[in-house]
């Protein structure tokens, strides 16, 4: 069985989030896909990655639990962690334009990456003719305690993944990233199906 990470913003595929749950999830064949800040661009690499692979599992963070969401339906288990479904107010409000350094190396051996109006106007362009898409499985989760964005956007993206069908969970005083105990927290999610 087959299973993607999708990193967040700011991120790439070798980042620490995908090795945590592989470590977690030793039954699934881990795929790491770096993803560019481009939604339409990063949403078809996305579905050709699922065509592909049929994977069983797909797990995003912040900006990749967003195009979790939107990439095409399969036969397995969506999650989004702090999705960040309201990404317009997020990189306008939240993170504010600028230029920001990666957290780890990238493949793609970029080094920066650009927030300003036209990356927004990019996102606001796909998102008005797009939706959420479901799968086998749907779960969204946020952390309470999220230090990026702030708690009127959580809250519109807890509505939002509702809205779309998504069980959604609240996890008290989770930060933004993934940790330990969010991957501890998805294990029971996980264990409770089986």
């Amino acid at each position: 069985m087959k299973a993607f990470y999708i990193h967040g913003l700011g991120s790439g595929a070798n980042g620490t989030s995908g090795p945590r749950l592989a470590k977690k999830f030793p039954q699934y064949e881990w795929i790491y896909p770096e993803f560019s800040e481009d939604m339409q661009e990063s949403i078809i690499k996305l579905n050709q990655l699922i065509d592909r692979n049929k994977p069983a599992l797909i797990v995003g963070t912040s900006m990749g639990g967003l195009y979790t969401m939107f990439a095409k339906p399969f036969d397995g288990i969506k999650i989004a962690y702090n999705p960040g479904l309201d990404i317009v107010n997020i990189l306008r409000n939240d993170i504010g334009f600028g230029t920001y350094k990666y957290f780890s190396p990238r493949k793609d051996k970029k080094t920066h990456y650009t927030v300003d109006e036209k990356l927004v106007k990019k996102f606001e362009k796909y998102l008005s003719s797009h939706s959420i898409e479901k799968a086998g499985r749907c779960i969204a989760i946020f952390g309470t305690g999220d230090e990026v964005v702030s708690v009127e956007t959580r809250q519109k993206n807890v509505a939002q993944a509702a809205g779309a069908g998504y069980e959604v969970y609240e996890l008290p005083n989770a930060g933004h990233r993934m940790t330990a105990e969010s991957v501890e927290f998805i294990q029971g999610l996980l264990r409770a199906e089986s």
